[in-house]
């Protein structure tokens, strides 16, 4: 109800109103009323929609059962990023992309593996730039503070990466993964 979010696997079902929103996937289901907003992305997702609530439909057909003409569906695809669509997006600074790594506040290494400390600048050992690698093959940032704590609650390190050094997996720019990494300090920011 109200502002909450879900995210729905599987045969899972949620009612949504107020300005709630979900995500759904697999064979999940999903009534919506009032001002609730449901995003498929599967075709077996099965939605019913009332009242002036929002379906958008991500690189799928999801079977809509559509009551009253106030509700809006919306069809699209899922942006597929490139390092250039990446850095059009993010900070940077005298040529280089600013990047956020969360890493141990004792140590100051990667939480992974325990190996990798971030300090000065950091090669990758086993560098892929394969963009269709999601993860591993590279050492991962994100672009946003908050983003690199999702991954991992530590310390936050600012770090300068050239786009040279990037490598994308287009569906999830979350975190990216890096050849070589400046790391500049510890982020000042405010709390993420």
């Amino acid at each position: 109800w109200e502002n909450a979010h879900a995210e729905l696997w599987e045969n899972a079902h949620a009612e949504l109103r107020g300005n709630a929103h979900a995500v759904l996937r697999g064979n999940a289901h999903a009534r919506s009323f009032d001002n609730a907003i449901v995003r498929a992305l599967s075709a077996a997702v099965l939605i019913v929609a009332f009242h002036y609530s929002t379906v958008v439909c991500q690189d799928c057909k999801p079977k809509i059962e559509k009551h009253g003409s106030c509700v809006t569906i919306v069809r699209t695809k899922q942006m597929m990023h490139t390092v250039k669509t990446f850095c059009d997006t993010v900070t940077m600074r005298k040529g280089k992309v600013v990047l956020y790594k969360s890493v141990r506040p004792d140590t100051r290494c990667d939480f992974y593996t325990g190996r990798i400390k971030y300090e000065g600048v950091v090669d990758c050992p086993d560098w892929d730039a394969n963009p269709e690698i999601e993860c591993g093959n590279g050492l991962p940032l994100s672009p946003t503070p908050g983003m690199a704590l999702s991954y991992n609650r530590g310390l936050v390190l600012e770090c300068e990466v050239s786009p040279k050094d990037i490598a994308v997996y287009a569906p999830n720019v979350t975190k990216v993964r890096c050849r070589r990494v400046n790391v500049i300090g510890e982020y000042k920011g405010e709390s993420a």
